[in-house]
């Protein structure tokens, strides 16, 4: 089980610095989380790029069944997603909302990807990283990180 739990661990470890990376914001300042091997509810927010092809919450959900099979029904996953959209487009506020996508409880993390445009100008920098902040004191608040 410890096994399990450390390749859990990193894997949703480096599905969250590829989302990051891919947004094309600078470095994430990365915290060790003691808790990620039992990350069961992940929210995955994003446009269609995270959505093509039968949706990276899919696929991340069976990987780690995969590597998890006792404990699947305890893997929801869960994936908002606006076509074309920027990060700013989403109503995180709604989304955190107990029962709002059908989970009673709080997601252990939450992977936002932003429009792949936002590093062509400062302007569109500028609103990422303020959005990115915004979004991240709202989590905070809202004491989703449990």
């Amino acid at each position: 089980m410890l096994i399990v739990k450390k390749t859990i661990s990193q894997f949703l470890f480096l599905i969250i610095l590829f989302s990051a990376s891919y947004s094309g914001a600078a470095a994430p300042i990365v915290k060790p989380a003691n808790n990620l091997g039992k990350a069961t509810q992940l929210l995955f927010v994003g446009n269609s790029h995270l959505y093509y092809n039968d949706s990276l919450h899919n696929h991340v959900r069976r990987m780690v069944i995969k590597i998890d099979k006792e404990n699947k029904k305890k893997y929801k996953y869960k994936a908002a997603m606006i076509s074309g959209a920027y990060l700013d487009h989403h109503n995180m506020s709604s989304y955190l909302t107990p029962g709002q996508l059908g989970l009673k409880n709080p997601y252990h993390y939450i992977i936002m990807q932003d429009n792949g445009s936002t590093s062509l100008t400062e302007d569109k920098k500028k609103r990422h990283l303020k959005t990115v902040k915004d979004f991240s004191q709202k989590l905070e608040k809202q004491d989703h990180y449990q």
